[in-house]
């Protein structure tokens, strides 16, 4: 039987944090409201505070969700910008999570991953695939808006001919047909079809979905390791999982546990597993690339524990 999801949040938790622990060992409560207040009142001034602009079915149930049941406290989060079909650590990140903080008022920047990921094509060689959104120079990732809905289907065929003779081709292709049709759409902006696709993945792969919030509603634009302190503080937060790589010399961590937050590094490239990658037989492992590129390859059982495997637990930060 299938594993319900979390159910995502589009609103900034305002409850008080119920509980710490060791990593992996805290539990998340529901039903928990502010002292005095009555829980009904409490969805109805979340709801009343904080609608969701977005106009896809996703965010849409997300608002229902959250009048129907008290947001959860966060133990464990993630913040992260919103990329393209990502590659396995960034769902990695997202297992280990209690929610997802996304950067959606970041800067936009054009090639980079916001709107591109990379395969392996036809002919085994590795190709960017991406979202034709345009320079968008100065916008801001959720106000970069997809005008050409037709991508889609050159997407999703760019996805058939690269990897039609991979052993698992037939088991995940429509799983990634689906997410992809399902959340490119014309008119919707960067952050949402982006998210769609992450947390449909997710519920391929059979794993809970963190509760979503928004940058841009839980705390103001600062310095990066001050928005990060501001982020953490919104959520309630105890834990926050980072990767390793660059965030781990833009920020200054120290700061970040002296505030009472607990950082633990998920170094997932120096552990990626390694798999047999049909039209490279002449030339070594292709790491990072898109998780579609693993789901074709191994499968969806392999390509979850790639994912949530107990060897890839985020371990503490250490200066």
């Amino acid at each position: 039987m299938r594993r319900r999801s979390s159910p995502v949040s589009a609103f900034p938790s305002i409850l008080p944090l119920q509980g710490t622990g060791s990593f992996g060992s805290s539990r998340r409560r529901v039903g928990h409201s502010r002292a005095g207040v009555g829980r009904e009142e409490l969805l109805h001034e979340r709801t009343r505070a904080d609608v969701s602009p977005r106009g896809s079915s996703l965010f849409a149930h997300s608002r229902e969700s959250c009048r129907a049941l008290a947001v959860i406290p966060p133990m464990k989060i993630v913040i992260h910008q919103p990329y393209f079909l990502p590659w396995l650590g960034y769902f990695s990140k997202l297992a280990f999570a209690d929610a997802f903080i996304v950067l959606d008022d970041v800067q936009f920047r054009k090639r980079h991953f916001f709107d591109r990921t990379r395969i392996i094509n036809m002919h085994g060689v590795e190709q960017w695939l991406g979202l034709p959104v345009g320079e968008n120079f100065r916008a801001k990732c959720r106000e970069v808006i997809l005008r050409d809905g037709k991508c889609r289907d050159r997407i999703i065929s760019t996805l058939q001919h690269s990897y039609r003779r991979a052993r698992f081709f037939d088991e995940a292709m429509p799983l990634l047909g689906e997410a992809l049709s399902g959340s490119i759409q014309q008119g919707a902006d960067l952050v949402t079809i982006n998210l769609d696709i992450i947390l449909g993945l997710l519920r391929h792969l059979d794993l809970k979905c963190p509760d979503v919030h928004y940058s841009s509603r839980c705390a103001p634009a600062m310095g990066a390791t001050a928005r990060v302190r501001a982020l953490c503080k919104a959520l309630g937060a105890r834990e926050l999982i980072i990767g390793a790589g660059s965030s781990r010399r833009v920020h200054d961590w120290t700061s970040i546990t002296e505030g009472g937050v607990g950082v633990f590094v998920q170094d997932y490239l120096s552990s990626h597993p390694h798999y047999t990658q049909t039209r490279r037989h002449r030339v070594p492992f292709t790491a990072g690339l898109s998780i579609a590129d693993a789901l074709m390859y191994v499968g969806v059982d392999s390509c979850r524990d790639f994912v949530a495997g107990t060897r890839f637990t985020p371990t503490p930060w250490r200066p």
